[in-house]
C-alpha cells in the first residue's frame, strides 16, 4: 500500500471499500518474564528492552474483522473514553478500518452507540492528520458501509425524534378524511341555506407547521428575501416580522386571558408597550411558495398571515403600491384587512388567495383575464389596468366554499371538495369540454369545469402554463392539457411476485402504494407517493392544430403529449423516502426525505442539448442527485422555475410543548412568611348581630389566602383581630422580622421583612438603601422611612387607610390582594370605606 510518512506501510482502508489492515501472524513468540511485563527482576540482572508495538499489533482484528478500536467506540464502560484517548495518541493507529460485518468504522460504531464524546475525538484525530498532511487521512466522515450510509448517515437513521406524549406529529398535508365525517367539505348545492356557508370555516389542505424558513439560489428578482438581490449558493434563515395591527390583536388577547378578577376589577391602563412573551412569540409557517418575480409565505397567525416580497411593479405583491420589497412584507390591506388566508397561488404577473371562510381574492395583471373580473380601462390605452390590493372575486363563487387555488402565467384554479373553476387565458388547460372550448381565447370569470369526470372529491390542484392536473381524494390523477383530458396511472408498484409473497407479506403498514401529492413547474409535473417514491411527466410543446369547425375536446390527442412517468427516485431505506417534493428550473426536481436531508435533482453537465424535442426525450443518466448542504430536519421544499429554492424546517418540539411545567410555588411557599397568615374569621354564636345569610356566602377557593379575604369580610374589627394575633405571636415568630409598616391614621404596626419590600418595589429598595446612609428618607404625603421609639425600622404611610396597608403587605408576600370591594352585601358606610380603597 502507500506509505504513511515516517509511519511505514499505510494499513490500506478506502473509503468505499473494506478496508485490509494487517493481521499478527500466528506463530510462537515467548515474550520475556522480566522488566514490566513480567516479575520484576532480581537485583543486579540487566534490564531487559521494552517490547515495540508495531502497526499489526496496534490495528489487530477479531474474527469478525472488529479492531481494538472498534470495541473501544462501542464500548459502555466508564473507562472507554480514557481507553479511546490513549489508542488515539498512538499514531500507528488506523482510524479508516472497517470490519468485515457491515464495513462500519469506529465513527459509525460510536455515533450509533451514542458515545459522542469518542466521536468527537476520532474527528479531531482525523483533522489534525489531514493538517498534518499525512497521506492516509481521506476524510473519517465521508467513509461508507456496504449500505452506502456515512456516520452521520447512520445516526441520523438511528436516533430519531423522541416524543414523550404519544404521537404528536403533523402530517404534511391534511388528513384524507371523508366529507361526511369532514366539517369543512361543503359546495354549492343550489339552496337558499348555501349562504351559511360564509359562517363555516375552511382548514387549510397544506400546513407544515414550519419554525424555521431557508432560501437559497438565484435571487435576481428579489425572490428570497434577503434585503438585496446577491445570489446565494448556501441555504440562510428569513426572518418575518409581525405587522403593528396583528401585535395589537395579539396584545389584546393575552391580556384578556391573563387577566386576574383583581386586575379585571381596576381602571385599564392604556400601554403601547407589546410585552415580551407577545413580541417574541415563535411565528408558525403553515406554507411557502415562489414564482418568477415573487414570493409568499403563509403563517399560522390569525390575521395578517401573508407575507410578500419581490419585484414591485405590476402590483403582484398587493401591498397597495407597485414599490419593489426585498424583504419580507405583511400583506394586510385591502379585502385581506382582518381576514386569514389558508392558500395562495402565485402567476408570474398576479396572486390569487383564498381565505379561511371560503373567500378568493386576486391581485395584479389582468392581461389575461386571470383575475377572474373585469379591470377599468386607463386613460393610456397603452397601459394595461393593474389591482393593486386584494378584490374579492365574486360572480360564480359569490356561494361557493372555496378551499385551495393554483396559478399559472397565464390562468388561475380555484377548487371546493367537488367543483373545479378555471379562468384565464384558454390554451386548453381550462378543461373546457362545451361546444367554445376551443373558439373561446380568455374566460374572464371563473368557470365550473369537468363536473362528470371526477368520482371523488378534490384533494389537492397544480397548474402550469400548458396543463391543469388535480389529485382527488381517491388518489387519481387527471390532466387537462391539449383541449383535452386524461386519467394519468403510475408504476407505483413495482415488486415481484417474490418480494410481495416473501418480503411484504409480514409488512405492517398494509396501506397500498399511492400519490400523495402532485406539483408542477415549466413543462413537467411531479408526483409523489406515499411510500417515498418520486414520479415525473413532461409535457410536450406541440398543440393539435384543429379546426374551430371540429371537436371540442379529445382525450385520445392529449396522450401524445405526455411522456411515459419516469421514475426518478426510489426508497431503498426507510429514513430515505421523500418526504416532500417541488419542480424547479429546466425540469430539475428538489426533495426532502424522511431524515430531514435536501436533496436537488440537477442535469449533468456533459448534457448538450438542454432543449432537445421530446421525441429524442431524456434519459435518468442525464441527472444526478447532489445534497444541499447545511440543512437538517428539513419537512417541507419549495422552487420556482428559475433557480430559487426554499426549505422549511421544524424543530422537535419536546422542550417546547411536550414538557409539562408545574405552577410556581413561590406565592404559595411564602405565604406563611406573611405576619397575619393565621388570621381567620371569628365564629358565629346565637348572639351574634347582624348574622350573615348562609344563603349568599361566597364561594371561594381553598387555602391560599381565601382564609384571610373570610377573616376580612365577616370580622367586626379587622384591626383589633390583628393586634391580638400580633401579640399572641410576639417573641414567638417574630425574630426574623427587622422591619414594621404602619399608617398615621391607625396604632397597629405590621411585621415584615426588609428584603422582601425592596425586592418586590424598586422604590422601597431606593428609599431603603438611603435609608441606611441617611437614617431617614420620606416621599411628602406618602409615606416616611424611619427608627420608631424601639429603634425598629418603621415605613409609615400617611394618612391611608388600614385596609390598604394590610393589601400592602399581603401583596409583597403572596401577590395577591383581599378585594373587600367585590363584596356588595355589606353596610352602606363599608361599602363606601372599601370603595375608597380600591
Amino acid at each position: 500500500g502507500p506509505s504513511l510518512g515516517p509511519y511505514g506501510a499505510s494499513a490500506g482502508s478506502p473509503v468505499n471499500y473494506l478496508g485490509t489492515s494487517p493481521t499478527i501472524p500466528h506463530r510462537g513468540k515467548r515474550l520475556p518474564s522480566g522488566g514490566p511485563h513480567g516479575v520484576p527482576p532480581t537485583k543486579g540482572a540487566k534490564p531487559l528492552p521494552l517490547l515495540e508495538l508495531t502497526r499489526a499489533d496496534v490495528n489487530i482484528r477479531d474474527s469478525s474483522g472488529r479492531t481494538l478500536l472498534h470495541h473501544v467506540a462501542s464500548s459502555t464502560n466508564e473507562d472507554a473514553t480514557n481507553f479511546a484517548f490513549a489508542l488515539l495518541d498512538i499514531p500507528l493507529l488506523d482510524l479508516y478500518a472497517q470490519d468485515s460485518e457491515n464495513a462500519w468504522t469506529a465513527l459509525h460504531r460510536a455515533l450509533y452507540f451514542g458515545n459522542i464524546v469518542i466521536a468527537r475525538a476520532l474527528i479531531d484525530r482525523d483533522l489534525k492528520d489531514a493538517v498534518g498532511g499525512i497521506q492516509n487521512a481521506i476524510g473519517l466522515i465521508k467513509i461508507k458501509d456496504r449500505e452506502g450510509n456515512s456516520p452521520f448517515d447512520v445516526y441520523g437513521a438511528s436516533i430519531a425524534s423522541r416524543n414523550i406524549q404519544g404521537s404528536s406529529a403533523i402530517p404534511l398535508l391534511a388528513d384524507n378524511s371523508d366529507d361526511d365525517d369532514n366539517p369543512t367539505a361543503y359546495g354549492n348545492s343550489g339552496d337558499s341555506s348555501d349562504d351559511e356557508s360564509r359562517s363555516k370555516t375552511v382548514s387549510p389542505r397544506i400546513n407544515v407547521n414550519g419554525d424555521e424558513l431557508f432560501t437559497f439560489g438565484s435571487n435576481k428578482n428579489f425572490t428570497l428575501g434577503f434585503g438585496d438581490e446577491d445570489d446565494r449558493q448556501y441555504p440562510e434563515r428569513i426572518s418575518l416580522k409581525r405587522s403593528d395591527r396583528l401585535l395589537n390583536r395579539l396584545t389584546e388577547e393575552h391580556k384578556a386571558s391573563n387577566q386576574s378578577s383583581f386586575q379585571a376589577s381596576l381602571c385599564r391602563v392604556s400601554s403601547r408597550s407589546v410585552p415580551a412573551v407577545v413580541q417574541y412569540r415563535p411565528i408558525l409557517i403553515q406554507d411557502v411558495r415562489l414564482a418568477k418575480l415573487h414570493s409568499a409565505v403563509l403563517t399560522n397567525d390569525p390575521e395578517a398571515n401573508l407575507y410578500v416580497c419581490g419585484f414591485g411593479p405590476g402590483g403582484r405583491l398587493g401591498t397597495g403600491d407597485e414599490t419593489t420589497r426585498f424583504n419580507f412584507v405583511p400583506v394586510g390591506s385591502g379585502g385581506l384587512a382582518s381576514r386569514r388566508v389558508i392558500d395562495i397561488g402565485l402567476g408570474q404577473n398576479h396572486t390569487i388567495a383564498v381565505t379561511n371562510t371560503g373567500e378568493v381574492f386576486t391581485w395584479g395583471n389582468n392581461s389575461f383575464g386571470q383575475l377572474g373580473y373585469t379591470l377599468p380601462s386607463t386613460k393610456n390605452r397603452n397601459e394595461e389596468p393593474l389591482q393593486l390590493a386584494p378584490k374579492q372575486v365574486f360572480g360564480p363563487l359569490k356561494r361557493e366554499l372555496v378551499e385551495g387555488t393554483a396559478a399559472s402565467r397565464v390562468h388561475s384554479v380555484v377548487y371546493t371538495s367537488a367543483s373545479l373553476f378555471t379562468f384565464g387565458k384558454n390554451d386548453g388547460q381550462l378543461g373546457l369540454v362545451d361546444s367554445d372550448a376551443r373558439s373561446l381565447a380568455v374566460q374572464t370569470t371563473p368557470r365550473r369545469v369537468a363536473a362528470s369526470l371526477f368520482s371523488s372529491s378534490i384533494h389537492t390542484v397544480s397548474a402550469i402554463d400548458k396543463a391543469t392536473i388535480c389529485l382527488l381524494e381517491n388518489h387519481d390523477v387527471w390532466i387537462f392539457a391539449n383541449y383535452g383530458y386524461t386519467k394519468l396511472s403510475f408504476p407505483l408498484d413495482n415488486s415481484s411476485e417474490f418480494v410481495k409473497n416473501h418480503f411484504l407479506s409480514t409488512r405492517y403498514n398494509s396501506v397500498p402504494n399511492h400519490v400523495c401529492k402532485v406539483t408542477s413547474g415549466g413543462d413537467t409535473i411531479c408526483v409523489m407517493s406515499n411510500e417515498g417514491d418520486v414520479f415525473t411527466v413532461r409535457i410536450s410543446n406541440r398543440v393539435e392544430a384543429a379546426s374551430n369547425n371540429g371537436s371540442t375536446t379529445n382525450p385520445n390527442k392529449i396522450r401524445g403529449a405526455l411522456s411515459a412517468p419516469q421514475r426518478i427516485w426510489t426508497r431503498k431505506k426507510g429514513h430515505m423516502a421523500v418526504r416532500d417534493v417541488d419542480v424547479g428550473q429546466d425540469g430539475s426536481v428538489i426533495i426532502c426525505t424522511e431524515a430531514g436531508s435536501v436533496w436537488r435533482r440537477v442535469k449533468r453537465a456533459k448534457v448538450k442539448d438542454a432543449n432537445a424535442p421530446l421525441s429524442v426525450g431524456y434519459k435518468p443518466k442525464d441527472y444526478k442527485f447532489s445534497r444541499v448542504p447545511g440543512l437538517t430536519g428539513i419537512v417541507a421544499v419549495r422552487s420556482n422555475t428559475f433557480g430559487a429554492y426554499a426549505a422549511l424546517r421544524r424543530d422537535n418540539d419536546v422542550l417546547k410543548k411536550q414538557l409539562s411545567v408545574e405552577p410556581s410555588s413561590l406565592w404559595r411557599d411564602l405565604h406563611p412568611l406573611v405576619p397575619f397568615s393565621d388570621l381567620a374569621p371569628e365564629e358565629e354564636d346565637s348572639e351574634t348581630e347582624n348574622p350573615r345569610p348562609r344563603f349568599w356566602t361566597p364561594s371561594l377557593p381553598p387555602g391560599g389566602t381565601s382564609a384571610i379575604l373570610q377573616a376580612v369580610l365577616y370580622t367586626a374589627n379587622v384591626e383589633q383581630s390583628v393586634a391580638d394575633l400580633l401579640t399572641e405571636k410576639r417573641g414567638v415568630q417574630t425574630s426574623s422580622y427587622d422591619m414594621q409598616v404602619g399608617t398615621t391614621s391607625s396604632q397597629v404596626r405590621l411585621p415584615v421583612h426588609e428584603c422582601i419590600l425592596a425586592a418586590r418595589s424598586a422604590m422601597l429598595g431606593r428609599g431603603l438603601s438611603a435609608f441606611r446612609t441617611e437614617y431617614f428618607f420620606t416621599i411628602p404625603k406618602i409615606l416616611t422611612i424611619e427608627y420608631d421609639k424601639d429603634g425598629n425600622i418603621l415605613l409609615l404611610f400617611v394618612e391611608m387607610d388600614f385596609l390598604t396597608v394590610f393589601n400592602f403587605v399581603l401583596y409583597a408576600y403572596t401577590d395577591t390582594v383581599a378585594d373587600v370591594w367585590l363584596q356588595t352585601r355589606q353596610p352602606p358606610h363599608i361599602i363606601s370605606r372599601y370603595r375608597q380603597i380600591r
